[in-house]
C-alpha cells in the first residue's frame, strides 16, 4: 500500500525543471548570473509557461479527487509562486476521498 502523500518523479520532476526554467529566464544559473539570448529566453518562458500549465491541470484532478474544490486550488498554486505553493499542496493536501 502506498502512502497518499507520496509525491510522483513526475511531479518532482516539473517542479524541478519549473525552477530551473524560472531561474533560467530571469538570468539565474547554476554557474553565475548572465543575460540570456532572446531566443533562449523564449523556449524558457515557453517551457515554464507549459509548467505552469500542467501544474494547473494536476494540482486541479488532484485537488477534486480528494474533495476539495478544484477550481479554487489549482489557480491558487498554479499563480503564486509555482515551486513553493506546489510544495505547500503536497505538504498540506488531505487524503484522498473515497470513491
Amino acid at each position: 500500500m502506498t502512502d497518499s502523500r507520496t509525491v510522483s518523479p513526475a511531479v518532482a520532476a516539473l517542479a524541478i525543471v519549473g525552477t530551473v526554467a524560472a531561474l533560467a529566464v530571469l538570468g539565474v544559473t547554476p554557474l553565475g548570473s548572465f543575460v540570456l539570448h532572446p531566443v533562449f529566453a523564449d523556449l524558457l518562458g515557453a517551457a515554464y509557461a507549459g509548467v505552469v500549465v500542467a501544474a494547473f491541470a494536476w494540482t486541479y484532478r488532484d485537488a477534486e479527487r480528494r474533495g476539495w474544490a478544484g477550481w479554487i486550488v489549482a489557480p491558487l498554486v498554479a499563480l503564486t509562486w509555482l515551486p513553493v505553493s506546489l510544495a505547500v499542496w503536497l505538504a498540506v493536501r488531505p487524503a484522498q476521498a473515497d470513491s
